[in-house]
């Protein structure tokens, strides 16, 4: 008989088999950790059904998480090869701050909604968790190797740009509300003013970044 727990494990599988790997996603420890870390932890009980399908869904009012693609291209993109310290900003329900944990990453979670539970369910030592203003960063504990922004900004704040070490990267979608295309793009720390075009996608915008904002022609 299969149980519940077996077919969302092999829905996990079929994700990564199907969704991950296929779509240039080489890292070998990032698919391993995709391959390992249970989602559903992280959404509503109401939407296990969907948590390994292609499509963003609902953490809190007018909040969306990123589809697991998504996430997935982002993490490759931010080119960590070995362990680093990493500001998640809008950490959502925890799921990226999971992978880059079980990664092997030290991993500083920044998140406004103080409602969601993902300090509770993500208790290791490798994590910090933070409520606070996204737009603001985590600067006591910078400098990070890298920054990932789980979702779309209007635009990436110079504040955010700042924290970066020497040699570190951020990663985030920018574009207009309501947009049907938006950019994923990669800043390096020392070359802040050349972001680089990843690829192009949609994403829900994160609340508390509209001041002291570096806009992306």
């Amino acid at each position: 008989m299969v149980t519940i727990n077996q077919n969302i494990s092999q829905a996990r599988y079929n994700m990564v088999k199907s969704q991950i790997i296929p779509n240039r996603v080489t890292d070998e420890r990032l698919v391993a950790s995709f391959m390992a870390v249970a989602r559903e932890p992280f959404v509503d009980p109401k939407w296990h059904d969907f948590v390994y399908s292609d499509h963003p869904l609902p953490i809190s009012p007018n909040r969306y998480a990123l589809k697991p693609l998504q996430i997935a291209w982002m993490i490759q993109s931010l080119s960590l090869a070995s362990a680093g310290r990493v500001l998640v900003v809008g950490a959502g329900g925890g799921y990226e701050v999971a992978l880059l944990s079980h990664v092997g990453h030290e991993v500083y979670a920044l998140e406004s909604d103080a409602t969601l539970d993902a300090p509770r369910i993500l208790s290791t030592g490798s994590i910090a968790w933070k409520v606070g203003v996204l737009g603001e960063g985590w600067p006591e504990s910078a400098p990070y190797d890298a920054i990932l922004c789980c979702g779309a900004v209007l635009a990436v704040p110079n504040a955010l740009l700042r924290q970066l070490a020497p040699e570190g990267v951020l990663v985030a979608i920018v574009g207009e509300p309501g947009a049907a295309v938006m950019r994923a793009v990669r800043y390096r720390a020392a070359g802040q003013d050349q972001p680089e075009l990843l690829f192009e996608t949609v994403a829900g915008h994160l609340p508390g970044l509209d001041s002291d904002q570096r806009f992306i022609l």
